[in-house]
């Protein structure tokens, strides 16, 4: 009875963990790390806690290993199902053939083969090293790698080592750390000290990558509706972006779909961590350099992947060489993020300001990696809506791991948001910390400005914002005669009009398209990428999105080149660096049209508060240069820095 006991029970439980296998998503953290350590080491050792072991055998199924299991009755019927997965075992525990087990352990090693061991095992302590996988490595110099095994759906035996059995249709997570290497001097104490600190930390990683990947029913509820919305309503939501901006739709949508649609070539392995930094637009692109320089310099072997959204954004960020891999950022769809994720996996994925895309934090979650936003923005608007909704979106948003917010305000609108305090630092504005990027070039040639009378630029003026522009410009013009305007429209569907509004007030309009030539008195600035050089290049600069109600723009540029800056009421996504450059005294801020005119008549000639605006304005930027970068690079380096 009891042989045939034996025989049944091991071949039941290896059909239990295939089950197991077969109907659960598993997860392998940093397994490319593994393969990279046993190839540059023909053979490793395996250490794991007791008690977390039993799914391994399935996982490990097929590898040249040995591992150590105990003499007891108990341990025969686990060497047998350890053996129907193509591995080996070496019998021996502290109490039954302990020494002989190590020996047999390091024959094997010296033979070439890994092998397994619990290192507290078989009886415990709990958690406790004991010095054979140390013993092991310091005699045969092979490094020691610590493996951890969670899941979301398991039993629980109430014993000294506390058994997991993990349950069928599961989310289960192998994860990998950093390895131990002892050398012949090294002192077993201290070192069973880092072993021990290691496979806490990483099994610790593990439950919570665990725990991020359950779904609660609200969750459930919410990608079900959000997908089925995309999948129904996509196509027009094309539609209407096209109608709404055909040229815009034309000429930068279509470039990369088959990227945007998860078209990715795969990373090639290499040493070293990938993250990979994702930025909607140009402007954010920009704001990365500084951070992206930071983070090389501190890990030299880090390998970045930077995606946007925009054509200009992408042309940037190579121009920039912000990453290794440059992309255009996948649609969240859900298999375009799952491909995207794939293709790079990443150990961190990091959103800029407020690229929040609930397909892509699942899919972070799903492939074991950090999701953090630095810069992070969120506008009171989306704040309320995502705390009405808190029940049903709340579960997704905690799936981000930090956020690095630009200012107190955000902070606290992302913990309505949903995302745990803990989470949350005020860091700065990243915007504060670009230099103003080398033009390639100096004098008002370049930009296509003609030296004569004074010129303002308005730059990426708004919807509904171009004809208040245009108001103000003919008003202050009534008495700066020879006024200029350099008009920046964020969007290049309505330069028809632009140029017919001109026609009609017998002004001379030119594209800068066209080259500029010729004497203007309206510059439309209808080229991407190159705003920069109006700001240089201008005597002020109004921040456009500020006159109706759109949040307003990046002030800190023109700031940043020693200019006067005046943006209208609403700068709510950029509050911070309007109260320091109104604090500082660089920048006056207007509440309409008339006012935006009285101001432009009042600086423009007066050669002294031009310069003096200008000066404080940079020196407002300057004094919270650095800061941000230095406050965000200290987080994201403790979260590449643990296992898992």
């Amino acid at each position: 009875m009891e042989r045939a006991a034996q025989w049944i029970i091991p071949r039941i439980a290896w059909g239990y963990l295939t089950l197991v296998a077969r109907t659960s998503k598993i997860l392998w953290k940093d397994k490319e790390a593994r393969d990279r350590l046993v190839k540059e080491h023909g053979n490793i050792i395996f250490a794991f806690w007791h008690g977390r072991q039993v799914f391994l055998p399935r996982a490990y199924r097929g590898w040249d290993a040995y591992v150590l299991v105990s003499k007891s009755k108990d341990g025969e019927l686990i060497a047998r199902v350890v053996e129907m997965s193509g591995m080996k075992t070496v019998r021996g525990s502290s109490s039954r053939g302990g020494l002989e087990a190590l020996r047999g352990l390091k024959e094997k090693l010296e033979e070439g083969r890994s092998v397994g061991i619990t290192p507290d095992g078989p009886r415990g302590p709990q958690r406790e090293v004991h010095e054979g996988a140390l013993y092991l490595a310091r005699e045969t110099g092979k490094p020691i790698l610590p493996v951890a095994v969670s899941c979301t759906r398991k039993l629980i035996f109430r014993a000294w080592d506390d058994y997991w059995l993990p349950l069928p249709f599961n989310r289960i997570v192998v994860a990998h750390g950093t390895p131990v290497r002892v050398a012949k001097s090294d002192s077993l104490e201290e070192k069973s000290k880092e072993l021990k600190r290691g496979l806490d930390r990483l099994t610790d990683g593990a439950d919570r990558m665990a725990d991020a990947m359950k779904q609660s029913a609200g969750e459930k509820l919410f990608y079900l509706l959000y997908n089925f919305s995309l999948f129904a309503f996509f196509p027009l939501i094309l539609l209407g972006l096209y109608f709404k901006h055909p040229r815009t739709f034309t000429e930068h949508f279509w470039d990369g779909l088959g990227e945007r649609l998860g078209r990715y070539q795969p990373l090639e392995p290499a040493e070293g961590d990938t993250v990979w930094i994702h930025a909607a637009s140009l402007g954010e692109c920009r704001a990365a350099l500084p951070f992206v320089t930071a983070l090389r310099k501190e890990i030299p072997s880090v390998r970045i992947v930077f995606s946007s959204t925009t054509i200009n954004g992408v042309l940037e960020a190579r121009r920039l060489g912000l990453g290794e891999r440059v992309v255009y950022s996948p649609l969240d769809l859900p298999w375009s993020v799952a491909a995207a994720f794939k293709a790079f996996r990443p150990r961190i994925v990091l959103l800029l300001e407020s690229e929040i895309w609930p397909n892509w934090l699942k899919a972070a979650k799903d492939f074991g990696a950090v999701a953090g936003i630095l810069n992070g923005r969120i506008s009171a608007r989306s704040a309320r809506r995502y705390g009405f909704f808190r029940w049903m979106c709340g579960p997704w948003m905690r799936k981000i791991d930090f956020v690095c917010a630009r200012e107190a305000a955000d902070a606290e609108r992302f913990e309505r948001a949903g995302i745990p305090q803990e989470r949350i630092s005020v860091s700065g504005n990243l915007k504060f910390d670009l230099a103003p990027l080398d033009l390639n070039g100096s004098g008002a040639s370049m930009a296509g400005i003609q030296k004569g009378g004074p010129v303002w630029t308005a730059g990426s003026v708004r919807e509904g914002e171009v004809s208040l522009v245009l108001d103000a410009f003919l008003e202050a013009r009534k008495t700066v005669k020879d006024l200029r305007l350099v008009l920046a429209p964020r969007h290049l569907d309505g330069l028809n009009d632009i140029e017919t509004r001109a026609r009609t007030e017998k002004l001379t309009a030119s594209r800068r398209s066209s080259g500029g030539g010729g004497p203007w008195d309206i510059l439309i600035w209808d080229t991407f990428g190159d705003l920069l050089q109006a700001y240089r290049d201008s005597d002020l600069s109004f921040v456009g999105g500020s006159l109706v109600p759109l949040g307003g723009q990046n002030p800190i540029e023109p700031a940043g080149f020693e200019k006067p800056v005046i943006f209208g009421p609403h700068m709510e996504n950029f509050s911070d660096p309007a109260r320091v450059l109104l604090e500082g005294g660089g920048a006056l801020q207007v509440q309409d049209a008339p006012g935006l005119a009285r101001a432009l008549v009042r600086i423009l000639p007066d050669a002294g508060l031009k310069k003096e605006m200008g000066r404080k304005a940079k020196a407002s930027v300057d004094a919270f240069r650095g800061r941000a970068t230095r406050a965000a690079l200290e987080v994201v380096l403790k979260r590449l820095g643990g296992d898992a």
